[in-house]
Formats: structure tokens, C-alpha cells, sequence
């Protein structure tokens, strides 16, 4: 089994952080290579390099999934699971078996044990309430709420984040071209969804839920120490996300 590291890393900042996440991947993921997507002219002639633009906030983000879909058949042909991880992760411990022959997806580990919180709101047009009723239905964390945007979402039992995941080449590639066509018909009603990407990745995986799902492990927060409710010492870290306040 031959597996790939996808990775977006524009703008010099971007390009260090890279750096450091798939040097320390070789420590704690050697089995995978890195597949990376940049614009810095000296990395591009190292294997498995694509070039790319910066598109700045939050289009580099949002448009993660068409800049994959440029080498889908080179990641079908050479790849049998891919995993994308964020520029600015850095690998601390062997990772495990992440793999799957679907989709393997993250916990977000700011919402992990905070539950669901409860959203009042008017009927949605066409739906067989009395009129004028509200109603409350409940959301894990902060997925996209106006019903105009194709990663709108109600009612879903966990939120994922959008730094860590993967899974069977095959599968994979099925999820990005579904995300980057809702990202695209999205666009074409000049709607942004509130998390970009990562909103479109949790309506998917409410309508296709992961065949792997992976703990706040995976996305650990940089100093973290319990603010979030659940303890360092029971998911300690595998893939730790950068704290990036301060830094320039």
C-alpha cells in the first residue's frame, strides 16, 4: 500500500511550515510520500511538486479540493490512500492506523465534548410546519447555517475539522469532486460558506459519514491545556495544529 501526503504550502511563511511538517512526517509517517502543490520556485523541481499560485484568503483554503482534482489521475495511479494535512502541523508521535477504504476524518477538538447546542429558528420554505411555528434543532459545532449555500446543515451528530484527513485514493477523490462542485455552484450565488472548505467537508460527511474517525489526537492544539474540556493526557498528541498568534 502506497500512500500520499497532500500538501499546500504558498508564500514563503507557508513554505517553512512545510517544510517542518514533512521532515517530521519522515520521522513518524515514513511510509508515506509527500505530494506538495507551491509556488516556490526552488522546491518545484523536487519530486512529486506541483506548481501553484497563492490565491490568498480564504480562496487558498476554499479551492483546496480543484487544486487535488488537477492530479487525480496521478494520485490514482500511483497512490492507493491520500491524506491531506495543513502546512502548519507537524507530526509528534507514529501516527497509527489512520487507514481506511473510505473516508478517515478528524474530531474537531474545539467542539469534541461540548455536545450540540440548540439553534431556534423560523420554518425553512416548503417544509410542513405551522406556519409562523419556530422550532429549535440541534448543531455540533459551527457548520454552515443558511439553507442557500450546498453546505448548509442541520441536526449533525459531530463536526470535523478540516486540517487532517484522508483515506482510499478512490474515496477521496470521489469526496473533492463532490466538494469542489457544491464550492463552485456555491460561488456562482457569490456565497462564501462560513468555514470554507472545512464547512463543505462536514456537510459531506454527514451525507457520507467516515469509514475511520480519528480523535482530537490528530489536530492537537499547539500548548493546549484542557480549555476545551477534554484532558491532554487521554488524546495526547499525534499531529500537533501550529499556534500561529504571534508569529509572522
Amino acid at each position: 500500500m502506497k500512500t500520499a501526503i497532500l500538501c499546500i504550502a504558498t508564500s514563503p511563511r507557508y513554505w517553512e511550515f512545510a517544510r517542518t511538517m514533512i521532515v517530521s512526517a519522515g520521522m513518524f509517517f515514513p511510509q508515506a510520500e509527500a505530494v506538495v502543490w507551491t509556488d516556490c520556485n526552488y522546491w518545484l523541481g523536487e519530486k512529486h511538486t506541483f506548481s501553484t499560485p497563492a490565491l490568498g484568503y480564504p480562496n487558498q483554503t476554499l479551492r483546496r479540493y480543484h487544486i487535488f482534482l488537477e492530479q487525480k489521475n496521478f494520485l490514482l495511479a500511483n497512490y492507493s490512500q491520500v491524506f491531506y494535512v495543513d502546512a502548519d502541523m507537524r507530526f509528534v508521535a507514529p501516527v497509527g492506523d489512520i487507514f481506511s477504504e473510505g473516508i478517515t476524518a478528524t474530531l474537531h477538538p474545539g467542539f469534541f465534548l461540548k455536545g450540540k447546542r440548540g439553534i431556534t429558528r423560523k420554518p425553512e420554505p416548503g417544509q410542513t410546519l405551522q406556519p409562523g411555528l419556530r422550532y429549535t434543532h440541534y448543531v455540533a459545532g459551527t457548520p454552515e447555517e443558511r439553507p442557500e449555500s450546498t453546505a448548509f446543515l442541520l441536526n449533525n451528530e459531530y463536526y470535523y475539522c478540516g486540517g487532517f484527513n484522508g483515506g482510499s485514493t478512490e474515496a477521496y477523490l470521489r469526496m473533492a469532486e463532490t466538494l469542489a462542485k457544491n464550492i463552485d455552484a456555491d460561488s456562482e450565488k457569490n456565497i462564501i460558506a462560513l468555514w470554507h472548505d472545512e464547512s463543505h467537508l462536514n456537510r459531506y460527511l454527514h451525507d457520507h459519514p467516515p469509514a475511520k474517525t480519528l480523535s482530537p489526537s490528530y489536530c492537537f492544539p499547539e500548548g493546549y491545556k484542557g480549555h476545551y474540556g477534554w484532558s491532554p493526557s487521554a488524546y495526547p498528541p499525534m499531529l500537533v495544529a501550529t499556534d500561529k498568534r504571534g508569529q509572522r
